[in-house]
């Protein structure tokens, strides 16, 4: 499993959002966000966006682009 942590980057719609980040060389690099646009969480990430249902929907698939 990738080295990857979730931090909270203010609020979007009245959700949490989040900033994904991978330790790489000692360093934390924001590889995608996680937003709620109202009625799904969204991922973005390299220019794409995928939309889930569920928060933990979004951060496997964000975990699944860091591998």
């Amino acid at each position: 499993m990738a080295n990857v942590r979730f931090v909270t980057n203010g609020n979007e719609n009245g959700k949490t959002a989040y900033l994904v980040k991978q330790g790489l060389a000692g360093m934390w690099i924001t590889i995608a966000s996680i937003v709620f646009d109202g009625e799904r969480w969204c991922v973005h990430k390299h220019g794409r966006i995928d939309r889930f249902e569920k928060l933990r929907e979004a951060k496997d698939e964000a975990i699944k682009s860091a591998c």
